[in-house]
């Protein structure tokens, strides 16, 4: 009998441990036929045998071979002894030789003697496995090995990043425990020593080192006037050459213009919108000294007709193919307008023009307003002037035509009455008015009386109910609605209208009021609510005049009121809720409705236009009206005063008898008040245009001008310096700069007015000299006064002295110049904004307010200011940083120059004076300057797509832009492995983690399934886990365990079964410990009997005992381990192996259970075989006594092992029976993968690949399978040769499913 602890030992671990002291703690101990199920125990003589593993000669260490983690020992063949049986072979597990694995492995040494008695003792051999750390990785570098542990005999590879080479072995062995065959190799920088790729013709090559290490980029530099097509890097390669040769530079100055022509503006020819115009086609120069092509890009030829804005473009190309920038102008032709005509504010008189306005040869009609008569001619032509170009009016041979003014006689005001007088449009006009109690007779001519629009009635009908009663009161009237809207189908209301049209019922309304103030019960109320409504007929002309169409009306409106009580007799008005008084029924007077603004006259029963009424309270007496006629035409009625106003601007009233005046169409309007037809209203002028009225005809505002209003009367002129490149500037944003090309130029300019004589004065002005001999000389004031004079150099005369100033100006360059004479009599000169010489000068005032301008050969002038006030140094500076210069109260500006009529002056708009600087286009990025972990890239551009002039702006905007690279993160290990039930314990050296594994209290590792000693992750494993641990299981409880006790008869009644059968399980329901507790389950078997034998030998009666149990996850081994609280089902488990186990014990010491009376069995001879089961669920597999889930990475196959997952499968679960399939497409690169995220490598292209790797297990099974069968027949064969029998203890099964329900501790006779 062994005990708990040596049980638990056979588990292994401390939960193997754990079982052991639980089952020592509960039944002392166990003679092991069921926890040492694959032992063969035979009937034990009185002592069982006994065997010392300790004297065993066997090693307790093997080196496992290269490159494996197991090997295959043979240690032997070993003996114990018996007291009644002497030496017997010792059976292991596993048998010699036997595979062994990784750390300790447990082989289990088993005697048996020929009575059944067993012992077992049990070795550990442990199989070394000798590792190395990976080799660490070089500077600039990195190791790859052959798998995640470098085990004896692989290899791991050094290799170096692009640009480093190795030096040293490239291919490090593992030898020995952490050793290599050589030591780890080096990576250093590659170097390109050739560099005859890198020398461009005409230039060298630009590095960025010097010595030519990898990476280094090498551009062309090319000589001054060279270059190439693209800016072309060359690398330094990994392989020590360049990554391509430099290009040759080539001729890249491109040729240059040496004339332009300027921006042209010219009129259009008279009655048109265009104008032929020529200009001298530009010319270039080259470097090469070759002349080259001029070619136009844009725009007609000279000598073309333009019309409004055109570019014309020019480029130069030599015969390298280098291109000019561009030769732009402008060709703008405008359209001349005249100024519109002014008639010395002669009311009367208007004009108007055609499509064309006042457009250079547009003709205008003139005529009078009225009947005033025009004197002069009715006609005007906009017309321009031979010599000036000037525009004017040819008002023809009779001068400037005007209305003559005629006086109207005065009117004598009617008898009764007064004449109310009023200046009105082309004259007067007079309203009469009568006195009160007085009236225009009828038939007399002027009155504004009018017939009435409609004829009203209006009536009522009172009902009894509750004025609280909302929906009564809606009832009432919408039932009299409804009655009139059936009559008005009946047609035209039964013949009282013409249609349904004439006729309509209106005000239709219910109103409420109580006829008693007091006694209001809670009975129904007797409130009063009241219908009114009104009858409404068209006005229909009838007899000699409006008495007669009234009585025409009420005739009709009595069979109105005649239909209306037939309608309440017959109680078609009549409402649930309410009480109708139909004698209730009253009409009112039939009256006029004349509509808004005019009211009844029922002297006349007309309509008339206005009334003004007395202060006094107004009844229905006639006498308290004043009658007055409607506002003429071109005015309204103001209802505060009851005067005609005149219709405001914007608006007018062509309709005497409209109430309110009529607003013009949007974008329209009237000169003035009072307007009386649409035709007044006239288009606005719009921004950019200008009238002395603001509306058409309007003219564009002037070049030099613009208009950011509507109805602009005048427009605005652009500042000093600046002028607009077209008419109709609509903002001071069209306002440009301007310079001025003189060419042979010579002008006597008036100085703006000043209050005094000059004693300071400033000249201010940038100049661009195009010649050598080009010069320009300012003099201000007389011949004496001052002269400034530029050419090559700067020369002054003052009070008739010259002065030499010793300063040059350069040529074809811009160049500020200024000069101050201050209050200290100082003469200072500036060049670029430094003072460059200065000068004390004898005071003298310049009374001539002149300016004089002498030009030679041809030169440009841009912002030329000159004042009396002496600037500042420090304003000069201001002056000289952009051409852009406009001074308050200049004396003299380029405007000036601009407005002389001369064709040696210029216009060039906008000004080339400021030009500024534009990008190229961007270079290629750069390397990123760091290889993980986020670095940054550049690129660059320079601005020189054109460079600024010397006093453009610069480019706005970097130079330089960057961008992330290189983002993602260094490479560190990934999150430590786990698994279910595993606990990583830890720890980090440098940048290696290393990791042992364990389960948690109350799981195990699941045998087979043993986790490796060290799990690793740094640099020596390229920064990935060296294996990932299995899941550990948690020991389960069985559903049944069972003893099958069996023996061999050789005379058995087979006539008889029944009876045997019954009476072996008579004697085995006494005889055996668990039959007399009632704990098992006994079922008796007989094997061998012929249907038609008595008796016969050879048959076998096999006794089998079973006990069920509560299978699963209840045997709480966890709290056990913790505080030693043994569960319910451990103690069934452990008592339920003890009870079948000493059943066992109790058949194989007597044999009594299998005596049959008249049969005689010679137990010295038969041998009782017993065979152990322990069944546990699908998913489970059997160890010891318990069943343990496979882990996850496994499943649970028909042999009722535990098995990866094949390639391509993966099972995350534990204890199931079937893997899961990666998705379509995916598979996995090792087997056992427990968890889908293992399923990233790509099949692809590679399915043979995964087809082998299917189809080669399947065959390795079955071969398998079936040398399995062949071996098995083989040793069955074997032991009935040796032992008479095919049952033995070694007999025994690992496992098998229970499919039915687990069974209670009952016992029943099953034959």
């Amino acid at each position: 009998m062994s005990t708990g602890a040596e049980i638990g030992g056979l588990i292994g671990g401390p939960l193997g441990g754990a079982i052991g002291g639980a089952a020592g703690f509960i039944v002392g101990g166990i003679f092991c036929l069921i926890l040492c199920h694959d032992k063969d125990p035979g009937p034990p003589p009185n002592q069982p045998p006994t065997i010392d593993c300790k004297t065993f000669p066997i090693k307790n260490q093997y080196t496992a071979p290269p490159n494996g983690t197991s090997l295959m020992v043979d240690f032997g063949h070993f003996e114990g002894s018996d007291n009644e049986d002497g030496k017997i072979t010792a059976v292991s597990i596993p048998e010699s030789p036997a595979m062994l694995h990784r750390g300790s492995n447990l082989i289990m040494f088993t005697v048996t003697d020929k009575n059944g008695y067993q012992q077992s003792c049990a070795r550990n051999i442990e199989v070394k496995v000798v590792t190395c750390n990976q080799p660490p990785w070089p500077k600039h570098g990195f190791v790859q090995c052959q798998s995640g542990e470098v085990l004896l005999g692989s290899t791991c590879t050094v290799m170096c990043q692009d640009g480093y080479e190795l030096t040293g072995n490239p291919i490090l062995k593992c030898v020995d425990e952490n050793k290599f065959h050589a030591s780890p190799p080096t990576c250093s920088l590659i170097h390109c020593t050739n560099t005859s790729k890198i020398q461009p013709q005409h230039g060298h090559a630009y590095c960025d080192d010097s010595t030519f290490p990898f990476g280094t980029v090498c551009v062309s530099d090319c000589d001054k006037g060279f270059g190439t097509n693209s800016i072309m890097f060359s690398r330094c390669k990994k392989e020590r050459i360049w990554s391509t040769a430099l290009p040759p530079c080539k001729d890249k100055e491109p040729p240059s213009f040496t004339n332009c022509p300027p921006t042209k503006h010219v009129y259009a020819d008279k009655g048109k919108d265009m104008a032929t115009v020529s200009w001298v086609i530009p010319n270039a120069s080259d470097n090469s000294g070759q002349k080259p092509s001029v070619i136009q890009k844009k725009g007609q030829p000279p000598g073309s007709l333009f019309g409004g804005f055109t570019e014309i473009s020019y480029i130069a190309k030599d015969d390298s193919g280098n291109v000019s920038p561009s030769c732009t102008f402008f060709i703008f032709v405008e359209k001349q307008f005249c100024s519109p005509p002014v008639f010395n504010g002669d009311l009367y008189l208007y004009y108007t023009c055609g499509k064309s306005g006042y457009q250079y040869g547009s003709e205008c009609n003139i005529g009078c307003k009225g009947s005033y008569p025009l004197v002069g001619n009715n006609k005007m032509v906009c017309d321009r002037n031979a010599t000036s170009d000037e525009l004017y009016w040819d008002w023809g041979s009779q001068g400037k035509p005007y209305c003559k003014q005629n006086k109207c006689p005065a009117l004598k005001a009617p008898t009764n009455g007064a004449l109310a007088c009023d200046k009105w449009m082309y004259g007067t006009q007079c309203t009469m008015q009568c006195n009160n109690k007085f009236d225009i007779p009828i038939g007399v001519g002027g009155s504004t009386l009018r017939v009435g629009r409609n004829h009203r009635i209006p009536g009522e009908l009172v009902y009894s109910g509750n004025c609280n009663d909302e929906v009564t009161k809606k009832q009432i009237q919408q039932n009299f609605v409804n009655l009139m809207q059936k009559l008005e189908t009946q047609p035209g209301y039964k013949g009282v209208c013409p249609n349904k049209e004439t006729c309509n019922v209106d005000n239709v309304e219910v109103i409420c009021g109580s006829r008693r103030k007091r006694r209001r019960s809670a009975r129904a109320s007797n409130d009063v609510i009241t219908l009114t409504f009104e009858f409404v007929r068209k006005y229909e002309p009838f007899g000699n005049g409006t008495i007669s169409a009234m009585q025409h009306a009420k005739t009709k409106f009595a069979v109105l009121q005649k239909l209306t009580s037939e309608f309440i007799q017959q109680g078609l008005m009549d409402v649930p809720k309410a009480t109708i008084d139909k004698s209730s029924l009253q009409y009112g007077e039939v009256d006029i409705d004349c509509g808004p603004g005019r009211f009844p006259k029922y002297s006349s029963l007309t309509c008339a236009n206005n009334i003004s009424k007395d202060k006094r309270e107004i009844n229905l007496d006639i006498s308290f009206y004043h009658y007055t006629a409607a506002c003429a035409s071109g005015s309204y009625l103001e209802e505060n005063t009851g005067k005609c106003i005149n219709c405001p601007k914007g608006s007018f009233k062509d309709d005497e008898d409209a109430m309110n005046c009529t607003i013009c169409p949007t974008g329209m309007t009237t000169e003035g008040n009072g307007s009386v037809s649409s035709s007044e209203c006239k288009e606005i002028c719009t921004p950019g245009y200008f009238s002395p009225n603001g509306l058409e005809p309007c003219s564009p505002c002037h070049t030099g001008t613009y208009s950011t209003t509507q109805e602009a009367t005048v427009c605005k002129t652009c500042p000093d310096n600046k002028y607009t490149m077209k008419s109709g500037s609509t903002k001071i944003g069209d306002c440009l700069n301007f310079d001025l090309r003189l060419q042979s130029a010579s002008a006597i300019v008036n100085l703006r007015p000043t209050s005094s004589s000059l004693k300071t004065l400033s000249i201010s002005l940038w100049i661009r000299r195009k010649m050598t001999n080009s010069t320009i000389e300012i003099g201000i004031g007389g011949n004496s006064d001052l002269i400034l004079n530029i050419s090559s150099e700067i020369q002054l005369s003052y009070s008739s002295q010259k002065i030499a100033t010793g300063i040059s100006v350069n040529l074809t360059n811009w160049n500020h110049i200024g000069l101050v004479i201050d209050a200290a009599s100082n003469m200072h000169t500036y060049v670029g904004g430094k003072k460059r010489f200065s000068k004390v000068i004898v005071p003298r005032s310049i009374t001539t307010h002149k300016a004089s301008i002498r030009e030679h050969s041809e030169l440009d002038v841009s912002g030329l200011v000159v004042s009396e006030k002496p600037f500042t140094a420090n304003e000069i500076q201001q002056q000289s940083i952009t051409c852009d210069n406009g001074i308050p109260d200049a004396l003299l500006t380029s405007n000036d120059l601009r407005e002389i009529n001369s064709s040696s002056i210029e216009m060039i708009i906008p000004s080339v004076c400021d030009v500024d600087g534009q990008w190229s286009h961007w270079s290629e990025w750069l390397h990123c300057d760091a290889s993980c972990g986020g670095g940054n890239e550049i690129r660059y551009r320079n601005c020189t797509n054109p460079a600024p002039g010397v006093n453009g702006y610069p480019c706005s905007g970097s130079s330089i832009e960057s961008k992330a690279c290189n983002s993602f993160t260094c490479p560190t290990c990934p999150r430590r492995p786990s698994a279910y039930g595993v606990r990583m314990h830890c720890k980090t050296k440098e940048d290696v983690t290393s990791c042992t594994a364990t389960c948690r209290e109350g799981l195990t590792f699941v045998p087979g399934y043993p986790a490796l000693k060290e799990y690793e992750c740094g640099h020596k494993t390229n920064y990935t886990w060296n294996g990932h641990p299995p899941s550990c299981s948690r020991l389960n409880s069985p559903s049944k365990m069972e003893i099958h006790s069996a023996i061999s008869y050789t005379n058995f009644p087979c006539n008889d079964v029944h009876h045997a059968k019954s009476q072996i399980y008579s004697n085995a329901k006494s005889g055996l410990q668990c039959g007399r507790n009632d704990t098992c389950e006994i079922k008796i078997d007989i094997k061998g009997c012929g249907s038609r034998e008595k008796r016969s030998t050879g048959v076998e009666a096999v006794i089998t005992l079973t006990i069920s149990l509560d299978q699963g996850d209840n045997l709480d081994l966890d709290k056990y381990m913790s505080n030693k609280t043994i569960s319910p089902a451990l103690v069934n488990v452990i008592k339920a192996i003890a009870e079948l186990e000493n059943s066992a014990l109790e058949i194989n010491r007597t044999g009594q259970v299998f005596q049959i009376p008249g049969v005689k069995i010679d137990l010295g001879q038969a041998k009782v075989q017993v065979t152990s089961d322990v069944i546990c669920s699908p998913g489970k597999i059997r160890i010891a006594a318990f069943c343990v889930d496979c882990p996850a990475g496994t499943f649970h196959n028909s042999n009722a092992m535990c098995e990866p997952c094949n390639f391509g499968m993966y099972q995350n679960l534990l204890g199931q029976t079937l893997c899961k399939s990666c998705s379509d497409g995916y598979t996995t690169a090792i087997v056992g993968a427990q968890d889908i995220s293992l399923c990233t490598g790509k099949s692809g292209s590679k399915g043979w690949i995964v087809a082998v790797a299917v189809v080669v297990p399947i065959v390795l099974v079955i071969i398998l399978v079936g040398g399995l069968i062949i071996r098995k027949q083989m040793r069955l064969k074997y032991r009935k040769q040796t032992m008479g029998s095919n049952f033995s203890f070694n007999m025994v099964n690992t496992s098998r499913h229970d499919t039915g329900k687990p069974m209670n501790f009952v016992q029943r006779p099953q034959y």
